[in-house]
């Protein structure tokens, strides 16, 4: 196997806005043959962020966009996925989801752990943006000095359908991420998130009929920065 990549990084800030984008493109060997063929890998993502900065208000934005290609046949492997540790959404691209690997990151992911094969129902934090275009703004209210509000929408939609899927729609849904946060002190953060997900058709994958019901998620977690 022989993976080169190729990225670059671009940012600025001013007093009223700020942006940052990136880009990464893999070329290379899987070191898999099919027949006499190599299946050569040939994958990118894209992602950018905007932010204005609340300076006097109450109120901050700020948003995210990006896409991963998904796309693989007998010869190229297309698939790319983003670092597991850049979050979209709380479920979304977060955990794993749905019937099948819609976001064909199951390269990228453990397959197993203490002798268990790990999938939706046993495993956490490990899915990757992959296979997908999303976009996503933010809102963020400064309740008071010690308590934030922050709300998100994610929208997304697969780049390719499964192979040999049948009818199969592109549409992931909305995810909506309530984000209440508590400063009890300087450097300390206490923060509960809810996460609601209103899944699209996509996770059906058209004929194959695969489940596509609501699901939420809640979390709480305390941070101190130094």
């Amino acid at each position: 196997m022989s993976v080169n990549t190729t990225s670059f990084v671009l940012g600025r800030g001013w007093d009223s806005f700020g942006y940052k984008l990136e880009g990464a493109f893999q070329s290379g060997q899987t070191g898999i043959k099919k027949g006499s063929d190599d299946v050569n890998l040939d994958g990118f993502g894209i992602a950018a962020e905007v932010y204005f900065p609340a300076k006097e208000s109450k109120w901050e934005w700020s948003g995210k966009v990006g896409m991963a290609t998904g796309d693989t046949d007998a010869n190229n492997f297309s698939g790319f996925a983003f670092n597991k540790n850049y979050d979209v959404g709380m479920l979304i691209f977060n955990h794993r989801l749905g019937g099948a690997d819609f976001f064909n990151t199951n390269a990228v992911k453990p397959s197993a752990q203490n002798g268990s094969t790990l999938n939706v129902g046993n495993s956490a934090d490990d899915e990757s943006v992959g296979n997908a275009f999303y976009v996503a703004p933010s809102v963020n209210y400064t309740i008071n000095e010690r308590f934030n509000l922050r709300n998100t929408v994610v929208y997304a939609q697969l780049m390719n359908t499964l192979q040999n899927s049948v009818d199969a729609k592109k549409d992931l849904g909305l995810e909506w991420d309530i984000e209440l946060v508590y400063k009890p002190v300087e450097r300390v953060q206490w923060v509960n998130q809810l996460g609601l997900l209103f899944p699209g058709e996509a996770w059906k994958n058209g004929t194959a009929n695969l489940g596509n019901d609501f699901t939420f998620g809640f979390t709480t977690k305390a941070a101190i920065s130094f």
